[in-house]
């Protein structure tokens, strides 16, 4: 029940997901987390949140920025928001796949983050990736290609390692 309410106060008011997004963008670090812990939640709901709030201009971005700049707890959820932005969207995930600057923060956090922001940011990269995205052979091209510009980044796939081997299960 709550879940379903959630969904629909975040659908159908339209300022609701915009201000969850301006705190992302503008609030203090403790917020960034907060108000990103919240999004990673309510995505989980379904790919209508998803399409608003990739719609949003500069959304993505600025969960981009938190995974480049904010705490731990902030990292790890913006990392989440990310991986449940690119999953299951094949058009989503190739403009992630083609911001450098998204890829190595995620990259930067599979480095240094502790354990469940390293996973979070794992699974962002991995389901990036993930061929089940896929439709057709054309789109499995441009998976392969993610798979090539990631597997390029600077100490992605060492890293991708070291935290598949150092990290807890969950």
């Amino acid at each position: 029940d709550a879940t379903l309410l959630g969904r629909q106060v975040m659908c159908d008011k339209d300022k609701a997901l915009l201000s969850v997004v301006n705190m992302v963008a503008l609030g203090t670090p403790a917020a960034k987390g907060n108000a990103c812990y919240l999004l990673a939640n309510l995505l989980e709901l379904g790919e209508e949140i998803m399409m608003k709030l990739v719609a949003i201009n500069g959304a993505v971005m600025a969960v981009v920025s938190v995974v480049s700049t904010g705490s731990d707890f902030a990292m790890g959820n913006a990392s989440r928001v990310l991986g449940n932005v690119v999953k299951d969207n094949l058009q989503v995930a190739g403009e992630m796949a083609s911001n450098r600057e998204a890829l190595m923060a995620l990259v930067t956090v599979v480095q240094g983050g502790r354990d469940k922001s390293r996973g979070n940011a794992s699974a962002t990269l991995g389901r990036l990736c993930d061929a089940r995205i896929a439709k057709n052979m054309v789109e499995h091209r441009v998976v392969a290609r993610h798979r090539s510009i990631i597997g390029e980044l600077p100490g992605c796939v060492a890293a991708l390692f070291r935290c598949a081997i150092d990290c807890e299960p969950d």
